[in-house]
């Protein structure tokens, strides 16, 4: 009891200086209070009777002590008491009050753990302590018990039950007991259960209302009052930054504050025409975010990404043709006679009743298998014969051999962890019909482009996120069509060494074309065949090859 009343004066010489500030703040004020105790066939009622200028707020109550002490918190409150504090009797020992500039404190120590109940009327509150234990001690109870890791509710159940009581669990108590008792009282085995297991005990009406620990648990040493918090000074400072842009900045700055990086009161903003961050911090917070901001605004490396689309064919081409033609007619103009040609020209002849002559030159050939485009072509007439026989003969022949190389050289600088893209092309127009009878006229890219993504790592490789198009305007494959487009594209992602070259892509495409074009059962004659056929034969090789070259920019000193 000493130790509390030397703790207690301590804590008011603590107070008592802040309590003046609370005049100018209007808060509710606890102006009196008074104390009464009556017995009745349930025991001792004492009840705490506080006054209150205004309404009476809501306060908070924590048991200390094991039960035996009771704190009561009034918040936005401030004791101005008209007359000290009453005097108590048991089972109440004593009453102590402390006062902060908007909280009071009420500290009630009692002989033992007893139930209370707070009432709320108008400008009042009505703190009222039970004591049931004289009566209980006239027509106490004695029980046996033997418990062996029962639940709590279970063992409070078996104890009021054996001693005829009246029990409510408001919310079920974890955790389990063990315990043989003989021929003792149920009320101090009950007692000693809510001790144990910091349970909160109240009675109402004779029923034992039995609740969970509270939540928030105050130390035995904390009759002291919190202090507010005191007012934070936030400063304002302006960073221009040199390299790094304000907005991008921002953002990673903004993305640490989980990490603690912004207080609460902290506010970052920016200024996107002189790329300024605009910092309203602490000032030991504005010391950390400066040498944060000094480490990221540093200028990024170059990077130049050389690349060459190499494209290489080679076409060969092999042609050969003949064309063949005999005449023969009979010397006499009026008779009946033999005729031979290339058409019918000499049979319509015959029937018109002249004798057929030798016509033109598509008369005279029976086999016409010429090629297109003949590098050359040799005619030769085998035989005139006095009868009027003529045979014909006309050879052609081509070869073709084509290389061909295109080579691209897109080059592009960008810096370390920006895209950049260059491109270069055409783009052909392609005409639909719309719904209203109109012609609606879209494009589409024929373009060289390179698009490309370097990171820098710390070993000074370079990881490439890589696309590489080479489009060409293609076939016409129908009359009155939009042209093709040939799409050569590579998409990839690789890591190469500063300034070395990599292949990141090849595409290898041969094509091969035998042709005959022949006259059936005469184009098998040995020696001659080849008279009554043309052949063609075709060989072409294409190969695609793509390298980059990606180099470091070394800084200006």
């Amino acid at each position: 009891m000493v130790y509390l009343n030397l703790l207690f004066i301590l804590l008011l010489s603590l107070f008592l200086p802040t309590v003046a500030l609370s005049d100018k703040v209007p808060l509710n004020q606890l102006t009196q209070v008074q104390f009464q105790g009556t017995a009745d066939a349930g025991g001792l009622q004492n009840t705490f009777t506080l006054h209150f200028n205004q309404p009476a707020p809501q306060p908070q109550l924590y048991l200390l002590a094991e039960g035996k002490q009771l704190v009561m918190d009034i918040n936005a409150t401030v004791a101005k008491l008209s007359s000290p504090l009453p005097p108590v009797s048991p089972p109440v020992e004593a009453i102590q009050i402390a006062s902060s500039a908007d909280k009071t404190r009420l500290l009630f120590s009692l002989q033992h753990p007893m139930p209370h109940q707070l009432q709320q009327r108008e400008k009042k509150l009505l703190l009222s302590f039970s004591d049931p234990t004289s009566v209980q001690t006239a027509k106490s109870t004695t029980i046996d018990l033997s418990l062996d890791q029962e639940p709590i509710a279970s063992a409070l159940k078996k104890i009021v039950h054996a001693a005829g009581q009246n029990l409510l669990l408001n919310g079920e108590p974890s955790g389990t007991t063990s315990m043989q008792l003989q021929q003792v009282d149920w009320r101090v085995a009950f007692d000693l259960i809510i001790e144990q297991n910091q349970l909160q005990l109240s009675e109402q009406n004779g029923i034992l209302i039995v609740s969970p620990p509270s939540k928030e648990e105050i130390p035995i040493t904390a009759p002291s009052i919190e202090q507010p918090p005191q007012a934070v000074t936030l400063e304002t400072v302006m960073i221009p930054l040199h390299y790094a842009h304000a907005a991008d900045l921002k953002k990673s700055l903004e993305s640490s504050d989980n990490s603690g990086l912004l207080s609460p009161q902290g506010a970052l903003g920016i200024d996107e025409r002189t790329n300024t961050l605009i910092i309203r911090e602490q000032q030991e917070k504005l010391e950390q975010i400066q040498q944060l901001i000094s480490a990221l605004d540093r200028p990024t490396k170059q990077v130049l990404i050389e690349s060459r689309i190499v494209i290489a064919a080679n076409d060969f081409s092999s042609e050969l043709g003949a064309r063949l033609g005999i005449t023969a007619m009979s010397p006499a103009q009026q008779q009946w006679g033999f005729s031979l040609s290339g058409s019918n020209n000499a049979t319509n002849s015959a029937l018109s009743g002249q004798s057929p002559g030798i016509g033109g030159e598509n008369s005279r050939l029976a086999v016409n298998l010429p090629i297109t485009s003949a590098a050359g072509s040799i005619g030769l007439t085998l035989a005139k014969l006095s009868s009027g026989n003529l045979i014909d003969l006309e050879l052609s022949a081509a070869q073709l051999e084509g290389k061909t190389e295109i080579v691209a050289n897109p080059r592009i600088i960008t810096s370390n962890g920006y895209e950049a893209t260059i491109q270069q092309g055409v783009q052909i127009p392609y005409r639909s019909d719309t719904l209203s009878g109109g012609t609606d006229v879209s494009f589409k890219d024929a373009v060289m482009e390179l698009r490309v993504t370097p990171q820098i790592t710390p070993d000074h490789h370079i990881i490439l996120t890589l696309q590489v198009k080479k489009d060409a305007v293609g076939t016409i494959f129908c009359d009155n069509c939009e042209p093709s487009v040939d799409t050569r594209e590579v998409k990839t992602r690789v890591m190469i060494g500063d300034g070395e070259t990599l292949v990141i892509g090849g595409i290898y495409e041969e094509r091969k074309t035998d042709a005959v074009n022949r006259v059936p059962l005469l184009a098998d004659l040995p020696i001659i065949g080849q008279l009554f056929q043309s052949q063609r034969e075709t060989d072409g090789k294409g190969e695609l090859l793509i390298f980059i070259t990606p180099s470091i920019l070394k800084e200006p000193t």
